[in-house]
């Protein structure tokens, strides 16, 4: 037997030995110095003194900044908590109009933006571009200053023999104004490329109601919800504020009626009460089929006649028997659909998402906004007064890569956006932009466009800048910096100031005080008696200025007449000149991929996907009977090929999406952007979509098909849930409603619904459903003051994942990579169950939040040989990390597997370790770790309420899983305290706890029963 214990480092050959002598040593200390060992990583450590104290900050004292995340264009507010000076996390601002206080996961993980080890760190101009003698790409910068760059891009904008293009991602605010002046005084053109703007929806608006732009819709208000593919809980427009919107009125008790349409099960339409599983483009035939059904049982009250005659004439066609045809759905379901919206008091219907984005997706979007005129749901669940308005242009940035291409560009700068990985790759921007005389990057990585660019002038990041955000009418949200900027990095502003030689209305002299002179205009137009600078500074403090969201006056429509003719178009495909087999390619984006834009950041890569549950990579997803007809089968490597290129992707087959279609998720398949974007391979779906335009400006994701046939080799997805069935266990329990109304759901008990309950356990005595106290046979322990205790409630969770970042960001989870991740050893102290019951026509999708269940009869509790788990006086199953000595056993023992052993020391590289947490120790190799409901929140709320001589306030500590949370599923507080929210939630008669009954576990996570609407 060896005399050593050696520890694993990953990615280092290297191991550290400890001699049997000196392990003993240690582990004799570990009472004097236990504390310390446990913190501790191996690594020396540097102390830096506090020397220059700063008025506003105290040193192990947070300090929070009110900002508005800058991920996408929803324009949430944030706020996010700093010591000395660095950011740690970011979370909700529950003063924001849009959000409430809620963040996605792509908005936690801009703090990993902040902190890419991969940045670029200063400017940077091309020493070397070429190709090796072995046919590998060599790219080699050199670093310049900033002066060098920025005459070099200065004396380009002089030029006016050639076109100059700027290209940016969505904008608004007093950057959409610095860029119009600059692109004005310098003769430049602005495109803007953002694939996930619904410029089809913006573009109906304005065909059917007369303004452009997405409407602001009222989920809370509707009955009945139509839903043609917008994936409102992912990516589509606002998640955030329609998914809180939509578990509003479940928990209170009106919960809406949502059909979700889609020919693959998104996130969205596992939370529907109905998916309609139909066939890839169909949808517009069965909006035109509800259309005309909807004028002939005599709604459209107050509308022309001219208009009505439009929609009998222009939707003939579409016939039951032609819908059922060309959608694969049956009658029944079609006419259970038509008979909601009709009876519906108030409906609401959209369309929009990846399935809808086809050649017609203009003629879909007008079809539904028909429908909502045609039901009276605008000025009602339809508002036309705080609408979005996408400046996203496909038909504009085709047209400049052409111009490229013909040499008739001299200059191109791009921030925000890289469209060298985001267009179609058949439109060979890649190509076109080499013959472009300068080519500037101002994006903060070294993504696939800045590879292209001459130079990099290098643009700090959001939570860097200053800046602001004004979505809609009624809401001005500022950005403000949280911390000094890293690196020798500038705000884009700043850049254009210079480059322009500061030529600006208002004379400012940076991009500061540009912005301050913006908002003298809405302190003019707010009427404030205040003088600018208390205005301005009242602002920051909240993070924004907000009148007031929107009105509910209605507003006058006026209906084009292109737009009925729009409607006898229909969905076609790029067939590619192979013969075989080909399937319908669905690019879909997700929570965690997006376009592709987060792809550096090793939380989402980490983070499961929702529904197939897979990490760090891409796959393509397909049905097993197709796969079978193949010869395919789960672990082979499929081959996707068309005119425009070629993929190989590991399989992932699912009931779950129509045998006629390959779905491939976006966002991966890098080949530049940093170290996290790579390793995660899978193949950029982009590369195999057709160049061709739509009817709208819009990106077109669904237009072109794939031959399918089995690849080389084999390998899997990284799955971390194989199985989604329940095995009549109850562990994710749901109930149908009849009728909407808070009778119906008040009147809710267990033994309505699914899981033991719905399979003919039935409630109360003999069955798993209801209320019951086991007899116990010791004495149970007593919680004299606090029992902390959470209640999860299910019909509220969208399974979004926002909780799951949250707990990475919090508590310092380590990311272990796809080597580990392979091996299932993923270090998440929480995840999203994901369960499906039912028939394919009647499928019901559950998610379920699993962490620990701090049990008060914990079965790991007694197996620990050194007592490192044990139950305190304040119910949580508490750890104890440096008497830890990893034999696992608790983990071997425990009912709901959500113990993480850490098996290695994972490498950190420069910068990560600054968005560490101070308040929580660094787990070392060798420890077991769990969720302890932030614990170091529970001590900092009692250490105030100490000072105060009072207990702490109900609602006081909010676990970062509970204060993320978009729907706030989540509740934690005190058991023993019967007036508190988790007390009273744990009371109701949706109220269970998982496997309780079956192994008197006595959890205190108690979950409320998922409700659905009967279909």
């Amino acid at each position: 037997m060896s005399n050593e214990v050696s520890t694993e480092k990953k990615g280092i050959a290297a191991e550290t030995h400890i001699s049997r002598r000196k392990f003993l040593q240690i582990l004799g200390q570990t009472t004097v110095v236990g504390a310390a060992a446990g913190c501790a990583d191996g690594a020396k450590e540097h102390l830096i003194p506090f020397v220059k104290g700063e008025v506003d900050q105290v040193p192990g004292v947070a300090v929070w900044y009110r900002s508005t995340c800058q991920e996408c264009s929803a324009g949430c507010g944030i706020q996010v908590r700093t010591r000395e000076g660095r950011a740690v996390k970011v979370e909700g601002n529950r003063d924001h109009p849009i959000n409430g206080g809620g963040v996605c996961a792509l908005g936690q993980a801009s703090l990993q933006a902040l902190y890419d080890p991969d940045r670029v760190r200063q400017p940077l101009k091309v020493a070397e571009r070429g190709t090796s003698t072995t046919g590998e790409s060599i790219l080699r910068h050199e670093t310049m200053s900033w002066s060098e760059g920025l005459q070099k891009l200065a004396e380009r904008l002089k030029d006016n023999g050639k076109k100059k293009i700027l290209i940016t991602g969505e904008v608004s605010g007093a950057t959409a104004e610095l860029i119009a002046e600059f692109a004005k005084s310098q003769s430049v053109e602005h495109i803007v490329w953002d694939p996930l703007q619904p410029v089809a929806t913006a573009q109906a608006s304005e065909l059917v109601y007369g303004v452009y732009g997405v409407p602001r819709y009222d989920f809370g208000k509707a009955e009945v919800v139509l839903n043609f593919g917008a994936d409102i809980f992912e990516t589509y427009v606002s998640p955030v504020e329609y998914a809180r919107a939509w578990a509003k009125n479940r928990k209170l008790g009106t919960p809406s009626r949502i059909i979700h349409v889609e020919p693959r099960l998104s996130l969205t339409a596992g939370n529907a009460d109905s998916w309609l599983n139909v066939s890839p483009g169909s949808e517009l035939w069965l909006a035109k089929y509800l259309l005309a059904e909807m004028v002939r049982r005599g709604k459209g009250h107050g509308l022309r006649e001219s208009i009505l005659d439009g929609i009998r004439s222009h939707c003939a066609s579409a016939t039951m028997d032609r819908v059922v045809q060309e959608c694969g759905i049956a009658k029944e379901r079609i006419t259970l659909l038509a008979q909601y919206l009709v009876e519906a008091k108030s409906s609401l219907v959209l369309s929009g998402g990846a399935s809808s984005a086809s050649t017609e997706s203009l003629a879909l979007a007008v079809a539904t906004a028909l429908l909502n005129l045609v039901l009276g749901n605008v000025g009602d669940t339809v508002h036309l007064d705080a609408m979005r308005k996408p400046q996203s242009s496909l038909a504009k940035i085709r047209k400049a890569v052409e111009e490229m291409d013909a040499g008739k560009v001299g200059t191109v700068i791009v921030w925000g956006t890289n469209p060298a990985y985001s267009l179609p790759a058949a439109l060979k921007f890649h190509y076109a932009v080499k013959k472009v005389g300068l080519v500037v990057s101002c994006n903060s990585a070294l993504d696939e466009t800045a590879a292209l660019a001459d130079i990099i002038l290098p643009a700090n990041v959001a939570l860097e800048s200053w800046g602001d955000s004004r979505p809609v009418a009624g809401v001005y949200s500022l950005v403000q910096p949280v911390m000094q900027p890293l690196y020798d990095t500038r705000s884009f502003g700043d850049i254009l100031l210079e480059a322009m030689g500061g030529a600006v209305s208002g004379g400012a002299k940076d991009f500061q005080g540009y912005l301050q002179e913006s908002w003298k205009k809405i302190h003019q137009a707010s009427g404030s008696a205040d003088s600018f600078e208390r205005f301005w500074s009242a602002c920051v403090e909240h993070g924004g200025y907000f009148p007031q969201l929107g009105t509910t006056d209605r507003a006058r429509v006026n209906v084009s007449d292109s737009a009925l003719g729009l409607l006898d178009r229909g969905v076609h495909f790029t067939v590619g000149k192979e013969s075989g087999t080909e399937l319908v390619l669905l690019p879909f984006p997700s929570v965690k991929s997006f376009d592709g834009r987060a792809a550096n950041r090793p939380w989402l890569q980490e983070l499961p996907d929702p529904i197939v549950q897979s990490v760090w990579g891409g796959w393509a997803e397909m049905h097993p009977d197709k796969a079978a007809k193949l010869g395919i089968a789960y672990g082979d490597v499929v081959q996707l090929r068309n005119d425009y290129g070629e993929l190989n992707l590991p399989v992932y087959l699912s009931a779950q999406v129509h045998p006629d279609v390959v779905a491939v998720p976006m966002g991966y398949g890098h080949t530049a952007m940093g170290r996290y974007a790579k390793e995660a391979q899978a193949g950029n779906v982009m590369a195999l979509l057709s160049p061709e335009l739509g009817n709208s400006d819009a990106a077109v994701l669904l237009n072109s098909t794939v031959l399918v046939q089995r690849g080389r080799g084999r390998e899997t997805p990284i799955v971390q849930q194989e199985m989604h069935d329940q095995h009549d266990r109850e562990i994710a329990r749901s109930v149908r409603v009849p009728a909407l109304g808070a009778a119906a759901l008040g009147g809710l008990h267990s033994n309505g619904g699914h899981g033991h309950g719905a399979h003919g356990g039935g409630g109360g005595e003999g069955g798993h459903g209801g209320h019951h106290e086991p007899k116990q046979m010791y004495e149970q322990r007593e919680h004299p003051v606090y029992k902390w205790g959470m209640a999860v409630d299910l019909a509220a969770c969208t399974g979004c994942s926002a909780c799951v970042v949250a707990c990475y960001a919090e508590n310092n989870i380590p990311v272990v990579g796809v080597a580990q991740a392979k091996r299932r050893r993923v270090m998440s102290w929480l995840r999203i169950e994901r369960y499906t019951d039912g028939s394919a026509e009647e499928l019901e999708v559950s998610f379920l939040p699993m962490m620990c269940q701090h049990c008060n009869n914990a079965p790991c509790e007694p197996v620990c040989p050194v007592y490192a788990t044990y139950h305190n006086e304040e119910g949580l199953n508490a750890m104890v990390y440096n008497r830890c000595v990893g034999t696992r056993y608790c983990l071997n023992n425990c009912s709901y597997k959500v113990r993480r052993f850490n098996w290695f020391e994972y490498d950190v590289p420069e910068p990560v370790q600054w968005q560490f947490n101070p308040d929580v120790v660094k787990r070392g190799v060798g420890v077991m770790e769990k969720c302890t409901f932030c614990l170091q929140r529970i001590n900092e709320a009692k250490d105030h309420a100490k000072d105060e001589g009072r207990l702490v306030a109900d609602g006081e500590v909010q676990p970062a899983c509970v204060q993320s949370c978009p729907t706030e599923a989540l509740v934690f507080g005190n058991l023993n305290d019967p007036h508190s929210r988790v007390s009273e939630l744990s009371h109701s008669p949706r109220a269970y706890k998982v496997l309780d009954h079956h192994i008197n576990t006595q959890p205190s996570v108690i979950y409320l029963e998922r409700v659905r609407c009967e279909v």
